[in-house]
């Protein structure tokens, strides 16, 4: 069992900036309830100023049950309203999900070098 427990809060904070986003260590076991009450292992919680990734695996549930796994976004607009896009994936989906992402990322470095240019330098430093 990992030494702190973390439950995700349904409200959504925002930052002012980047480095004032709370660290969570790595060790953490973090769980989260989506709006059907679906208890989730959470295995990816990235967190930026003004919106947050979740990824996770459904606990149980018939609701869920032929799904193994979930993503969600949410994000708070310009007015301070959070806007909430959760989409649970079968092992299908999830592969070809990741096929995608793959094939995007290997085309957006011809078509955004300047992006890849940024992003490697600020790997560096």
């Amino acid at each position: 069992m990992k030494p702190y427990t973390v439950q995700i809060s349904q409200h959504l904070e925002t930052y002012e900036n980047a480095s004032d986003v709370p660290f969570t260590p790595p060790d953490t076991e973090i769980t989260y309830f989506d709006g059907e009450h679906q208890l989730i292992n959470v295995v990816s919680w990235i967190r930026y100023p003004s919106y947050d990734f979740i990824f996770g695996v459904p606990v149980s549930g018939k609701r869920y049950e032929h799904e193994i796994g979930m993503f969600c976004l949410r994000k708070k607009n310009d007015k301070g309203n959070v806007t909430t896009r959760t989409i649970y994936v079968d092992i299908e989906e999830c592969q070809e999900i990741i096929s995608g992402l793959s094939d995007v990322l290997k085309l957006s470095k011809k078509h955004s070098p300047h992006l890849w240019k940024k992003y490697n330098e600020k790997q560096r430093s």
